[in-house]
């Protein structure tokens, strides 16, 4: 698609990923809005709250990607209720403002969280959704509603780069580097790590694809060891590393990528060691 002057919503556009996405189409000359529930004194930005569509208007809007959602799968296991309201109910409510005023394309963030523990793996598209948390299960709702409204939807795996917070992987070892040691769940699960910007590519190529689903990843696994490691390497810190000896529900996820680049000529660019000192660099 080319962006330059076409009109783009990206609710959740101030979070870590929709804040990255909307840089890259301001970038390729795109018009863009920043829709949040939270209240942003920028301008191009509308406030909304995805659970009352009556604050939802987006009749001048030619494509929107949706990315507003509860994100935390602790605070989803948490409140069950209300991240069923935001992620599910929320992308219905997207998702027919859209119809209401003819937006021509429209793209949900999913996650790999619909999975669950994998039956084989690589995981493709096709894989049975069975997720086992409240987070994964409020995108199982969330894909079929938007997929009914002939959105694309994109599985995005685990994503990490600069100005990521929150009680995950990276950011939490990059927090503690400076400290005598780092305290992690457990060193050996298995994980396919993406970088945000070959995550954002990837957005872009996808939204040319209605009704289509796409994983994206980097096709391979690293454990929590290997990723304290490298970035006590980049870092040169050398925090002790201790396991609390916690597992995973699942031990291995890893993303077959095959449909992305034979359908949208994408693959990832940036490699974990190269991302993991973007982000190292990145953090504040």
């Amino acid at each position: 698609m080319e962006w330059s002057g076409k009109n783009i919503l990206v609710t959740g556009g101030d979070g870590f990923i929709g804040s990255r996405l909307a840089s890259r189409l301001r970038e390729l000359g795109a018009d863009v809005t920043i829709a949040s529930k939270n209240r942003r004194n920028w301008s191009n930005f509308v406030s909304i709250d995805v659970t009352k569509p009556e604050s939802l208007n987006f009749d001048s809007y030619e494509v929107v990607f949706h990315l507003a959602a509860i994100a935390d799968p602790k605070v989803c296991e948490e409140n069950p209720e209300m991240a069923l309201l935001v992620n599910s109910y929320g992308s219905l409510n997207v998702m027919d403002a859209c119809r209401r005023s003819g937006v021509g394309r429209m793209l949900l963030s999913s996650s790999a969280h619909v999975y669950g523990i994998p039956e084989y793996t690589p995981v493709d598209e096709n894989h049975p959704l069975k997720p086992l948390s409240t987070y994964g299960r409020s995108k199982v709702a969330a894909e079929h509603i938007c997929m009914a409204y002939g959105a694309t939807i994109v599985r995005f795996f685990n994503i990490y780069g600069p100005g990521q917070r929150g009680n995950y992987l990276i950011p939490t070892i990059l927090s503690n580097l400076g400290e005598k040691s780092i305290k992690l769940r457990n060193l050996n699960s298995e994980r396919d790590f993406i970088y945000v910007d070959d995550a954002v590519e990837a957005m872009l190529l996808a939204a040319d694809f209605p009704e289509e689903c796409f994983n994206i990843g980097s096709g391979e696994t690293h454990t929590p060891k290997e990723i304290a490691e490298l970035l006590s390497k980049i870092s040169c810190k050398h925090p002790e590393l201790i396991s609390m000896n916690k597992p995973d529900n699942v031990l291995k996820v890893v993303a077959d990528i095959g449909k992305a680049k034979k359908l949208l000529g994408w693959e990832p660019k940036v490699d974990l060691k190269e991302g993991l000192r973007k982000a190292y660099e990145g953090f504040e």
